[in-house]
């Protein structure tokens, strides 16, 4: 890469995202040693936040209408829109051809991989290369990366000025619900299954390029195991599913019908640490280890607060070699 190819593009808006985003920095100088990149954060913190990330290191974009982004004026998903707002406004601050757009809480392990993202984009002729919202997470969109979490883009495949992170929740039902524990395997009102209701940050993006010839999209495969992840009530509940979806389209089943879509082989089976265990969200890239997301730790298995969570998160990446 020449002299400042690369943009970064993070959001924070509190003491927990302004601490994952500099861990990520420290990890991130760690495996890559080029240094031809920049890293813009988008700051939707509240006046009242003391500790502010350091603009050393980062080139900071204050989002001023940030404030004006709530629950009054967006309903209830506001920060969702919030943090669109800064994704876009980031993008306008971007001079280089490639960018990455990196949630706070994403942390990819794969030494060399901001080269190697790259290369990978060039190598398959890639507009897009990204992880996808997890399959569990069925009311999301799928087969098309998240562009939040951790997304290659080649701006001269994909203009800057085409993309529009706002997501597009006035045009869904999304007040639908089902139940949280565990999926409900005896719903057979299809109409509430609830399959890709949900159309977050990044919703615009998917309806303009998700089925361009040209502009060609790939994910990063997430680590997934639907008899075990599905909370299908055990053995009997994940094939009575099995057997019932067999005779359902893609957009009312559970488990997404591209198999290849994700991947069995967890972290663990490489040897290194054991995210899911923790119910992080591991993915891979040509079935190697690629990066988790702990997502704030919104699915973890252990009931930790932002501290507890932190040192959690350094812990695993200490095994983490460049």
């Amino acid at each position: 890469m020449n002299n400042l190819e690369l943009t970064i593009i993070s959001v924070y808006h509190d003491y927990l995202t302004k601490k994952m985003i500099e861990t990520n920095y420290d990890l991130l100088t760690k495996l890559n040693s080029s240094t031809n990149w920049i890293w813009l954060v988008g700051d939707n913190s509240r006046p009242e936040l003391k500790e502010k990330i350091d603009s050393a290191k980062f080139r900071v974009i204050e989002n001023k209408e940030a404030l004006s982004i709530n629950r009054q004026s967006c309903g209830k998903y506001w920060t969702s829109y919030q943090h669109a707002s800064a994704l876009n406004l980031c993008l306008t601050h971007v001079k280089t051809r490639f960018v990455v757009i990196l949630d706070n809480d994403f942390f990819v392990i794969r030494p060399k991989w901001l080269r190697e993202g790259i290369h990978y984009l060039q190598k398959h002729n890639l507009a897009i290369l990204g992880a996808p919202y997890y399959p569990r997470d069925y009311r999301k969109i799928r087969y098309f990366p998240s562009m939040d979490f951790c997304t290659f883009i080649d701006s001269e495949k994909v203009p800057l000025d085409t993309l529009d992170f706002t997501p597009g929740f006035n045009k869904t039902n999304d007040d639908r619900r089902t139940a949280k524990s565990h999926t409900n395997l005896f719903n057979l009102n299809i109409r509430k299954r609830n399959i890709g209701t949900s159309h977050d940050t990044g919703y615009q993006i998917f309806l303009r390029y998700y089925n361009d010839k040209v502009a060609r999209t790939e994910c990063i495969k997430p680590v997934y195991k639907p008899r075990s992840d599905l909370r299908l009530f055990g053995k009997l509940g994940f094939i009575a599913n099995t057997l019932y979806e067999l005779f359902l389209p893609d957009r009312l089943c559970y488990i997404p019908k591209q198999r290849d879509s994700y991947s069995s082989l967890d972290f663990k089976g490489f040897g290194i640490f054991d995210a899911r265990g923790e119910g992080w969200e591991e993915h891979v890239l040509e079935d190697k280890p690629f990066g988790f997301h702990a997502r704030s730790g919104r699915h973890q298995k252990k009931n930790y607060g932002d501290d507890k969570l932190l040192a959690e998160i350094k812990k695993a990446l200490v095994c983490v070699s460049a």
